[in-house]
């Protein structure tokens, strides 16, 4: 008697759980299902606006950044002409207009900004991993010259990422935290180099640590 009591409510329990998990299964399709709605009505929105978004959620989108960058980089596109550029490349090409394009004020400064942060030099690896080398002009070859231009090189990657002065400095000393490995192009000055490499990583501690 007590046996068939126990299988009983270990059938219950089974139940219980196959049917827990095909209520999570039936919830992850929903989602999957929902997000494919979303998308396929974006490509009907799409189709049908005779403007092609540029701009959402308060923010330019990253293609068209990306597009800004390229122009500005590789096609030696000047600020003025780029709007004129983009817009008649689009509108042949697909009969649509932009929504809205950077200012000649954004595009100066931010977007072109991250242009020679993201497009100085890139190399590709056979493990599919990218690296990406920033290059910049220095007035001199001592070790205090080489320290300016690592902290203003630091500052620029911090600055893509985020405007916020409190943010900034967050970021600033994760990435200074990060890096493994730092050598100068001259040795004489190296160990000088390294030295006020690790005076300035301990004075940014207190905020790694925070």
């Amino acid at each position: 008697m007590r046996g068939n009591v126990a299988r009983a409510r270990q059938g219950r329990h089974d139940s219980k759980e196959q049917a827990e998990a095909s209520i999570q299964q039936l919830k992850a399709e929903l989602k999957q299902t929902e997000r494919r709605e979303r998308e396929l009505q974006g490509v009907v929105d799409c189709t049908e606006r005779d403007e092609v978004a540029t701009f959402e959620n308060g923010r330019y989108t990253n293609e068209i950044r990306e597009v800004c960058m390229t122009l500005l980089t590789e096609g030696n596109v000047s600020i003025r002409k780029l709007p004129k550029v983009f817009t008649t490349v689009i509108k042949y090409l697909t009969g649509k207009v932009p929504q809205r394009l950077p200012s000649k004020t954004l595009l100066s400064s931010r977007i072109r900004m991250e242009a020679r942060i993201v497009a100085s030099k890139q190399v590709s690896l056979k493990s599919g991993k990218h690296l990406t080398l920033g290059l910049r002009q220095v007035a001199g070859g001592d070790a205090e010259t080489y320290l300016t231009a690592f902290k203003e090189s630091i500052d620029s990657l911090a600055a893509a990422i985020t405007s916020a002065e409190e943010e900034k400095s967050i970021v600033v000393a994760s990435l200074v935290s990060s890096i493994k490995c730092l050598m100068s192009d001259q040795a004489a000055v190296n160990g000088v180099f390294n030295r006020l490499l690790a005076q300035f990583r301990e004075e940014l501690l207190p905020t790694v640590i925070r």
